[in-house]
């Protein structure tokens, strides 16, 4: 395995603001900077020469691609070794994800080496199909490919974040209908349970039985915030039943949109910043105010509340539920006791929903 690569595109970076920041941070950057400093050394000075607060966000965008913790799994290699027929067909070799994971690269060999065989990688998902590489020749000599893990590609917005009910298929384009003996390594990390990236709703709890605990919760909300290593967009719903009232517009939301979660962070941060509302004898609209809202649109969900659902939920409630939510959503709780936990474990695991934190 050789060491980890990224590729940093200046321009890229700089592009919002090139006309008057690019003149400036080249002659800083030539004056003042040793390449030789320890890089946290000099991400520290990029900071310090930036001369307004909005500039700064550049240097986040280079920070989460180059320091943030992305993955926080274990590293993997799964070897496999196939038998190539003798016949110029499209051979297909697949794996089975063990768990949530996200591929880093592939190491392949083979013998009977011929110049027109062709590669291709693609992953599956259901019906759905994406080449990650398409018709590669294959090499004489072993090669190792890393696939670019500090940009998305993938399903969506999201980086190749893969489950066990998903397939990562090598592909020999066979044609000289040579027989042979493949080998290739699939390099990976796990991922837990939390996401490491994509849009994020949250959603809290304000009622008066949450009061005791909301400063704490919207710690929580931060930590998990911090750990995401994108800058795609934050929102936060502030959620309290009223009485016997569970319809759209008859209790209380309220709806904080942020561009990015520093931004996010910022604004839980700040106690004042979080209501305090009284209670209501409904005690679903935390998690019902997404369907009302028709909030549909985000890749990761997080409920905080000390009532997460129904204690009986009905059959009707939960056909909703899986209809509202799909497949390539993260789906989270955020449990304020024991108790939630093991409620969870029992009225939703199997539906894969509400996963607590």
């Amino acid at each position: 395995m050789s060491l980890p690569r990224v590729w940093l595109n200046y321009d890229e970076f700089i592009e919002q603001f090139k006309s008057e920041l690019e003149p400036y941070l080249h002659k800083a950057l030539d004056d003042k900077l040793d390449i030789f400093k320890d890089s946290c050394e000099i991400m520290n000075e990029i900071y310090d020469l930036l001369p307004e607060d909005k500039f700064k966000d550049i240097a986040r965008k280079i920070d989460d691609i180059v320091f943030s913790i992305k993955y926080k799994g274990e590293f993997h290699i799964h070897g496999i070794r196939s038998e190539v027929p003798p016949l110029k067909i499209d051979f297909d070799t697949i794996w089975k994800p063990p768990e949530k994971i996200t591929l880093t690269g592939i190491q392949l060999d083979l013998t009977g080496w011929k110049s027109h065989d062709l590669y291709s990688l693609l992953v599956r998902r259901k019906n759905k199909s994406r080449f990650l590489m398409t018709n590669v020749p294959f090499k004489e000599s072993p090669e190792h490919k890393i696939l670019p893990i500090a940009y998305p590609f993938g399903f969506g917005k999201k980086h190749v974040q893969l489950s066990p009910e998903d397939d990562v298929i090598f592909r020999i384009h066979n044609k000289s209908g040579n027989s042979r003996q493949l080998y290739w390594d699939v390099e990976y990390l796990t991922l837990g349970n939390l996401p490491s990236s994509g849009s994020t709703i949250l959603f809290l709890d304000v009622s008066g039985s949450m009061w005791d605990i909301l400063e704490n919760m919207s710690k929580l909300m931060m930590i998990f915030l911090q750990n995401l290593y994108g800058i795609d967009p934050v929102t936060v719903c502030f959620v309290s039943g009223i009485g016997m009232k569970y319809t759209r517009g008859s209790y209380y939301f309220v709806r904080k949109d942020f561009v990015n979660k520093y931004k996010a962070i910022e604004y839980l941060s700040v106690s004042s910043n979080i209501p305090h509302q009284g209670g209501g004898d409904y005690d679903i609209v935390t998690v019902q105010s997404a369907m009302d809202y028709k909030l549909d649109q985000f890749d990761n969900y997080i409920f905080c509340t000390d009532q997460t659902l129904e204690s009986n939920p009905d059959t009707k409630f939960i056909q909703k539920l899986q209809k509202f939510f799909h497949q390539d959503q993260s789906i989270f709780c955020l449990p304020v006791s024991n108790g939630d936990r093991a409620y969870w474990d029992l009225k939703y695991k199997k539906l894969n929903l509400f996963k607590p934190i």
